[in-house]
């Protein structure tokens, strides 16, 4: 075995060499193709390490509860008994909207799930006048007269509030239901929509 001995150490170098030549070429093709991909201007893209599984997320910003959003205010507080809504109230509520008016219409501001009582008190606090829609219905209703008693409570140092709107009733008829009531200056729906609004502009604005 002596005798190939020295063949086998030659082949050892041999090999040797040849690995190292090998690596030595490798070397310069991938430097060579990184100065063409350079010169090209094409960028090259890295791997991205992969995302960790069960990693905790960073939680969503909470959004801010309905409790949390600001106090609406409104322009106009309509007072009305519910006989009423078809003849006049909505027609009136809307006609003022469309005034650019910000208006507390129950039939605009109440939605599923609002307290009749609560969503009313902020309507009758926040608002800078309320038009009352005097009438036969009006006068037999209980509620009517209770938002009638929460704007009132408003009108302290003689601030005007209450816009009284006759409908279908006249002077003695609302002397008999407020004495008070029939001493203010009210507008008549008789004389038409348009001119019971711009009566209560004069007023607003």
């Amino acid at each position: 075995m002596d005798w190939l001995r020295p063949s086998a150490e030659q082949m050892k170098r041999e090999l040797t060499l040849l690995a190292q030549s090998l690596l030595s070429q490798r070397k310069q093709q991938a430097n060579t193709h990184a100065q063409i991909v350079g010169g090209l201007g094409i960028p090259i893209r890295q791997a991205q390490p992969r995302a960790i599984e069960n990693a905790p997320q960073t939680p969503a910003p909470k959004q801010s509860s309905k409790s949390e959003r600001k106090h609406e205010e409104w322009d106009v507080f309509v007072s009305h008994a519910s006989d009423d809504k078809d003849a006049i109230a909505r027609p009136l509520a809307e006609a003022l909207r469309a005034k650019g008016l910000r208006v507390w219409y129950d039939e605009f501001s109440l939605t599923v799930g609002d307290s009749l009582r609560k969503s009313i008190d902020q309507g009758l606090a926040r608002s800078r006048f309320g038009v009352v829609i005097l009438s036969k219905h009006f006068f037999e209703k209980h509620w009517p007269e209770q938002e009638l008693n929460g704007l009132a409570t408003r009108e302290v140092g003689g601030k005007k509030v209450i816009l009284p709107v006759w409908h279908g009733v006249g002077f003695e008829e609302v002397r008999q239901y407020s004495p008070t009531l029939a001493d203010r200056l009210a507008v008549l729906t008789g004389n038409g929509l348009e001119n019971v609004v711009a009566e209560l502009l004069k007023v607003m604005k």
